[in-house]
């Protein structure tokens, strides 16, 4: 895969000045909004990079780029301005990972972009983890009903991640994403 594109993101998204705080009175939007945000706009300039077009709701991953074989991405926002530190990443519910076809599991990529806000939003690293298939060691599943938590393979294991989420989810360990190096131009 072609990474030229996911390593201009992080300048391409700090370019755009995005701005944290909206209104005549300056209201600071929330995490989940700022994330909206910067997904969009990622999605939008990997569009126009890789000449793509995004994907339909309710898939795992936000685009496809074909480039000899269909790579698909899933995109992934953390702050970094607050004080609360995870050990992972929400990936999707289990039932989709458990669903997800042996050409998804084989294809899929996840981008890390992690930011800071105050006025404006700064992208400070962007990261890609995957295909899929290769980082299921890194991946751990939750299960808020019976607050358990076990790897792949159903140890169980302990590790901070956010629990707002009704059911059963995947996570990523942010051990398996790996720092792009920045390209400018």
């Amino acid at each position: 895969m072609n990474y030229n594109g996911l390593r201009k993101l992080e300048g391409d998204l700090n370019i755009l000045d995005i701005q944290a705080r909206i209104g005549l009175s300056k209201l600071l939007l929330n995490e989940r909004a700022i994330s909206e945000i910067i997904e969009k706009h990622a999605i939008g300039i990997l569009s126009k990079y890789y000449h793509v077009e995004a994907s339909l709701k309710g898939k795992p991953y936000d685009l496809i780029i074909h480039n000899g074989k269909s790579v698909f991405i899933n995109i992934k926002t953390e702050s970094k301005s607050t004080s609360v530190k995870h050990d992972a990443i929400w990936m999707c519910s289990e039932s989709v990972l458990r669903k997800m076809s042996k050409e998804l599991q084989e294809n899929l990529y996840y981008i890390l972009i992690e930011y800071l806000h105050n006025r404006s939003i700064k992208v400070i690293n962007v990261s890609i983890a995957g295909p899929a298939n290769s980082i299921m060691d890194n991946i751990i599943v939750y299960d808020k009903v019976t607050s358990e938590m076990t790897n792949m393979a159903g140890i169980h294991v302990k590790f901070k991640i956010c629990k707002f989420y009704n059911g059963i989810h995947a996570y990523i360990l942010k051990d398996a994403f790996k720092k792009l190096e920045v390209v400018s131009g």
